[in-house]
């Protein structure tokens, strides 16, 4: 699964909504760091 980052704008209460799944990030972080996962 590949990173995505979705946003979005709230226009009747002008609130930005940013959503991320970073699974590949976590993933690399994790190896690079040699920590098990959770």
């Amino acid at each position: 699964m590949s990173d995505e980052l979705v946003s979005g704008l709230l226009k009747k209460s002008d609130v930005r909504v940013v959503l991320a799944l970073t699974t590949d990030l976590s993933r690399q972080a994790r190896a690079t760091h040699h920590t098990a996962p959770a």
